[in-house]
């Protein structure tokens, strides 16, 4: 049986589910295998029993990742593709803490969205988090914008002139119209 094998035998054993591509601390990109699970110390010891060498955690949160950076998937790994235009991870997104406090991790479900590291990442952190959500607001604001739009543009020539003399909504319709075509002014 090989490595890849053991592995995939544990997690299957122990309820854990398997990272072909995982990247720890300090691996700066490299990918290994690792098992994302709810007790570290149990797949540590199976793995241990299992002839495999002593793996690394991180926390992820609720969950932890029991990881072999000498060990890398064999053929094709299987990666998470990335989203086509318009697609995303869904949220909610968390902000959590590494094992030991630092980098903040964004995540969804257990895997990370990304790490933050900086003088400015508790703030930087929770913004992303938000990204779902803020996402979502700016489509029912995008929504609502062209729906006035049209409303607007249906409207007879007489009700707009009279609209625009008392209060510029003609100017405030060029503004939205460049607006929601991602263009600044008009």
């Amino acid at each position: 049986m090989t490595t890849q094998d053991q592995i995939i035998a544990l997690a299957d054993e122990l309820g854990g589910e398997v990272r072909l591509d995982y990247s720890g601390r300090g691996m700066f990109g490299a990918r290994c295998m690792g098992i994302v699970c709810e007790d570290s110390e149990q797949v540590i010891l199976n793995a241990l029993g299992r002839g495999l060498p002593r793996g690394k955690v991180d926390s992820m949160g609720k969950r932890a990742i029991v990881y072999w950076p000498g060990i890398q998937a064999a053929g094709k790994v299987a990666t998470v593709p990335a989203c086509p235009a318009g697609e995303h991870t869904p949220g909610p997104w968390t902000v959590g803490l590494d094992y030991d406090g630092a980098p903040l991790i964004v995540e969804y479900q257990c895997r990370d969205i990304c790490r933050v590291d900086s003088r400015d990442g508790v703030s930087n952190a929770r913004l992303i988090a938000r990204a779902p959500d803020l996402l979502a607001d700016n489509e029912r604001l995008r929504a609502a914008l062209t729906s006035f739009i049209e409303t607007w543009d249906a409207l007879p020539d007489e009700c707009r002139r009279a609209a625009n003399g008392a209060t510029n909504f003609g100017r405030l319709i060029t503004t939205l119209r460049a607006a929601l075509l991602g263009k600044e002014g008009a």
